[in-house]
């Protein structure tokens, strides 16, 4: 994961952060979503998607697996200068995602 969220997730399960005794499996999501100025709040776009598992075993956390994809909006489907920065998403990538439908 990248960005803000991705490094509080690494903090998160490397430190052993979370207050817990119990074994477990956690899945991990952070969407990121168009935005920008013109982007209005309800028509916000999911342009990734990821998800990734994590366990808890015996107080120990351990990466299990990850799945990622890139959406491709459609409603505004050219990434706004802002989007860009804030996600660190490049246009090319959604481009060439897949549609959330499918």
């Amino acid at each position: 994961m990248k960005g803000k969220a991705g490094e509080e997730f690494k903090n998160i399960v490397y430190n052993n952060n979370i207050n817990s005794d119990i074994d477990a499996t956690y899945l991990v999501l952070n969407f990121e979503a168009t935005c920008g100025d013109l982007i209005v709040k309800n028509k916000m776009e999911i342009i990734e998607f990821p998800i990734h598992v994590v366990t808890k075993k015996n107080g120990k956390y351990a990466s299990v697996s990850i799945f990622h994809k890139y959406v491709k909006p459609v409603v505004c489907p050219k990434l706004t200068p802002f989007c860009l920065g804030l996600t660190g998403i490049k246009q090319d990538w959604v481009d060439k995602g897949t549609l959330l439908k499918d």
